[in-house]
């Protein structure tokens, strides 16, 4: 079994300073929302983008999701999952565990058991 450890936090600016002081790379997945103060999701996930290419990312809205998939910054961001909220609680443990999963296989690390 690995060990998750999660880290929140209640501002952008915060998360983002956090994730360049610790080494990008040591993060396996970022859940962030779209709306927060200071900044949106999307220029949140371009700043990670710019310290980790290829950390999974998803983001939740209360928007209409294909009103931001139009938007000129989404496509090069590459965001993993985007969900509408109301979120089930099932289906971001599923997205999650299909994410860190990738991850696992890419890094030639033993299955994760997952609760």
């Amino acid at each position: 079994m690995v060990c998750l450890r999660i880290i929140d936090f209640t501002d952008p600016i915060s998360a983002l300073e956090y994730f360049r002081l610790n080494g990008g790379d040591r993060f396996s997945l970022i859940i962030l929302d779209w709306k927060m103060p200071l900044m949106n999701g999307l220029i949140l996930v371009t700043n990670i983008r710019q310290i980790n290419k290829i950390v999974k990312i998803i983001m939740i809205t209360a928007y209409d999701i294909s009103c931001i998939k139009i938007l000129p910054e989404y496509e090069s961001v590459r965001l993993d999952q985007i969900l509408q909220k109301p979120v089930r609680l099932s289906a971001p443990k599923e997205d999650i565990k299909k994410l860190l999963t990738v991850w696992i296989n890419t890094m030639n690390r033993k299955n994760i058991d997952f609760v």
